[in-house]
């Protein structure tokens, strides 16, 4: 035969083997890739975790929380029952002379209104609270110790200015319209804290010699409880207002301070 002709058929041969062998390459590989995709299940996407809170566990023994006691904070705060004495002592005053004073509030009394004596009429007239308020009194007594000159320093007394009321957080002047020389008759028949002599107004000493009615500063305080600076004091506070939520403020200069409930 022809050698040409051979070479020829050789070639074709050789074409059509390379292609039969392409062919099964790729039917056998879509096999296998079926295979693998009918066999495995589509991932599932993965859950987010779940936070849990751990409760704190209650202590088994809490700390212990510390409540000062209301009698220990007044005290710490210089306050006094009614009639509890506030006292100084101040030693060498005056050359060798010593000072020992003792003040308190021991009585308080509410008016709707009270009646006055008039100096220049010679009558009682009433004298009526303001709307929405009413009266109160207290009663102070100071007092200095001594029974001879040892304790007679001559200390200046302590007037009504001296003392302020306290309620809730409004703080009340004596009353400015009340006349020290114009007697209270609701008053009269009260004495003071030593049972000696009737009240009158704080710090005043009343006179009526000649007929004709005066009220004198007492200027100085002097040793002895025969000496004793003892009267009322009146305010005006709000119609409302109740001995327990009053509280007496006490301004004593150079020698401390002082409050008391009414109670």
């Amino acid at each position: 035969m022809n050698p040409e002709f051979l070479r020829r058929i050789e070639m074709a041969l050789i074409v059509v083997c390379v292609i039969l062998l392409t062919v099964l390459t790729v039917i056998t590989c879509g096999c296998v890739t079926m295979a693998k995709s009918a066999g495995t299940s589509p991932e599932e996407p993965t859950p987010m975790p779940t936070i849990t809170t751990i409760p704190t566990p209650e202590p088994t023994n809490p700390p212990a929380v510390y409540i000062e006691p209301y009698e220990m904070w007044k005290y710490r705060t210089g306050g006094y029952n009614m009639s509890q004495w506030f006292s100084w002592r101040r030693d060498d005053v005056s050359g060798l002379k010593d000072m020992l004073v003792h003040v308190t509030i021991y009585r308080a009394k509410f008016l709707p209104n009270y009646r006055y004596w008039s100096v220049s009429w010679g009558r009682y007239y009433w004298q009526a609270a303001p709307k929405g308020s009413k009266y109160l009194a207290i009663f102070p007594c100071m007092y200095m110790d001594g029974k001879d000159q040892t304790y007679d320093p001559r200390m200046f007394g302590m007037g009504q200015d001296h003392f302020y009321l306290q309620y809730k957080d409004q703080v009340i002047q004596p009353d400015t319209d009340y006349r020290p020389p114009n007697r209270i008759k609701e008053f009269e028949e009260y004495w003071d804290l030593s049972g000696t002599v009737r009240t009158g107004p704080y710090g005043y000493y009343r006179d009526n010699r000649g007929g004709n009615e005066t009220a004198q500063d007492l200027g100085y305080l002097r040793m002895g409880r025969s000496n004793a600076w003892d009267g009322y004091i009146l305010y005006r506070v709000p119609v409302d207002a109740r001995m327990e939520d009053l509280k007496v403020l006490g301004r004593f200069d150079g020698f401390g301070y002082a409050w008391w409930e009414l109670q």
